[in-house]
């Protein structure tokens, strides 16, 4: 009978926690997972945090392919998901969680976009593409990416009061499969999970 059971993802039983630093001093870059995910490792994220705001810092070792507007995941994009109040017992998306998806390149004027999804009337409004701050350097090999979240897209952000974060992200390229921390969407429609996202503890 057992036998018969489709197989649990084993990150379903697990919790994964890091801390980031205020913004200052030298990048910490999150641990790799791909370990976990059996996934190939092309980049790296490092965040800080202030009170007002996120910086996000991105290396991807692979050459800057294309990017696909509005179909994201055809392309070189990143995507962030955070959860403000880091809820574990949340079964689906509330009001303080963001998805955020970064186009290296500028694509019809938009190089940043929230795109999160409520199942419920417990939403908040989706952040102006304006707000955000995105920066991009890219070589030959590889690209990275300077992003900045500023409280005022981050609903729910006071680290003064809630000093942990809930987190994922999923870095996507056109000619292979994407990476993720800590959770990878073979076996999760991650964005849909905010319960299952690693906790970033604000140091």
């Amino acid at each position: 009978m057992l036998n018969d059971l489709p197989p649990f993802p084993v990150e379903s039983f697990f919790g994964a926690a890091t801390k980031i630093k205020k913004r200052v001093g030298r990048l910490t870059y999150l641990p790799d997972t791909s370990g976990w995910t059996h996934e190939e490792a092309f980049a790296r994220i490092a965040i800080t945090w202030s009170d007002g705001g996120l910086a996000v810092y991105v290396q991807v070792k692979k050459p800057l392919e294309e990017v696909q507007f509005p179909h994201f995941r055809d392309g070189d994009s990143v995507e962030l998901m955070f959860d403000t109040r880091d809820l574990k017992s949340a079964l689906s998306v509330h009001q303080f969680c963001h998805h955020f998806v970064f186009y290296p390149e500028e694509m019809e004027g938009i190089q940043a976009q929230e795109i999160t999804r409520f199942r419920s009337d417990d939403a908040h409004e989706r952040a102006d593409s304006a707000f955000f701050g995105v920066e991009t350097t890219v070589s030959k090999r590889s690209y990275e990416m300077e992003i900045q979240l500023p409280k005022r897209v981050l609903h729910g952000y006071r680290p003064k009061e809630f000093s942990r974060l809930g987190f994922a992200y999923r870095i996507n390229r056109p000619s292979g499969d994407p990476q993720h921390f800590f959770l990878s969407s073979h076996s999760f429609n991650v964005e849909k999970h905010p319960g299952l996202w690693a906790s970033l503890e604000l140091t």
